[in-house]
């Protein structure tokens, strides 16, 4: 999910949170409910644009796979909730992408803040059919075989019994 109404540069936390929410109140229950899987969110500095960050993920997806995709998120939400780092940087993301292996083809262009071209129209495409077409409001998000859906942090035990009922459906 692209929030555009952010800035492009990110916002600092608690002044985003601040006029988008009225507080980060939202936010504890995802904190607690992470904590135990060794989540911290421990240096959440910003409120990163993550439109660069999206146009990199894409450009891994097709050139690299699902799997380097993968590595590359974990390592953005690592620089972002426990590095304080902003993503929306194109310099933290261009170390990720080193970071992770997956520098080879990223042209300057990847990591520039267009939408005017195939790999921002993707981007935003795949933003909006999110959003109007799904109905993803926020992230995670989760959509089952059977069509149960759920978004927000989740503690362990509610995937478990969500996988365990649809291994009896």
């Amino acid at each position: 999910m692209i929030d555009m109404g952010c800035n492009p540069k990110g916002e600092p936390y608690n002044a985003y949170m601040k006029r988008r929410w009225g507080g980060d109140g939202w936010t504890y229950s995802m904190r607690r409910a992470a904590s135990p899987d060794g989540i911290q969110f421990g240096n959440w500095k910003t409120w990163p644009n993550t439109f660069l960050a999206h146009r990199l993920l894409t450009h891994v997806l097709t050139k690299f796979g699902p799997a380097s995709q993968h590595v590359v998120k974990e390592a953005i939400f690592l620089r972002v909730y426990e590095k304080g780092q902003n993503v929306s940087d194109p310099k933290v993301l261009l170390d990720i992408a080193k970071e992770c292996k997956v520098e080879e083809g990223l042209g300057e262009a990847v990591l520039s803040y267009t939408s005017k071209d195939a790999l921002g129209n993707q981007v935003l495409e795949e933003d909006q059919t999110a959003k109007n077409k799904l109905g993803i409001d926020g992230v995670p998000f989760f959509r089952f075989p059977d069509g149960t859906t759920f978004s927000g942090a989740q503690p362990t035990h509610v995937f478990q019994r969500l996988l365990e009922n649809q291994k009896k459906k």
